[in-house]
């Protein structure tokens, strides 16, 4: 009965999670943006939830993460929610494969997803409509935001392990009341 009450809570935690991020990264962030480039905490969002909790997880955050941004900015319905479900299945993968205390592993996998988000977006929304500057993209867009977004992630991943590890305690008290 705990069990899932705990894994109910985390579901509603997550749940509040994605329009919370959407939220800064919509309002709060720009304000304190680098060189015009702010933070990706949708990606951040996914690729953790991703590799804390599976493929699964991963798919559904990254699609409703996607779907914010698609919904809110105006282009193409779905196009981010795809690519962002992508990168939550593959980093989903490798959900079990690291010690979620050490950071080192989700922040180099984060940056990759990153990187890679980035270079979806430049070949779908500008090299397929003829704009072929990637060197321009990859340094004024790409490079920043995926250092700026590795750096967020820092204290991010801190919370969002702080918080599984909450849930975590909940489900091993559960599992002593019961033996």
């Amino acid at each position: 009965m705990i069990h899932n009450k705990s894994v109910i809570l985390q579901r509603i935690c997550i749940a509040i999670s994605i329009p919370a991020c959407f939220i800064l990264q919509s309002s709060v962030f720009p304000h304190i943006s680098l060189g015009g480039v702010s933070p990706n905490l949708m990606l951040l969002l996914t690729v953790f939830y991703a590799i804390l909790y599976g493929e699964n997880t991963g798919i559904t955050v990254g699609f409703f993460c996607g779907l914010l941004i698609d919904i809110f900015s105006g282009n193409l319905l779905g196009f981010h929610a795809l690519l962002q479900m992508y990168l939550g299945y593959a980093c989903g993968q490798l959900c079990g494969l690291f010690y979620p205390e050490d950071i080192r592993f989700p922040l180099v996998l984060l940056t990759l997803s990153d990187f890679t988000y980035g270079f979806g977006v430049y070949v779908f929304s500008f090299l397929l409509h003829g704009r072929t500057h990637f060197s321009f993209y990859l340094r004024s867009v790409i490079a920043p935001e995926t250092f700026y977004t590795a750096l967020v992630s820092i204290v991010f991943y801190s919370l969002i392990l702080k918080v599984d590890q909450a849930f975590e305690n909940i489900r091993n008290r559960s599992d002593q009341t019961i033996v």
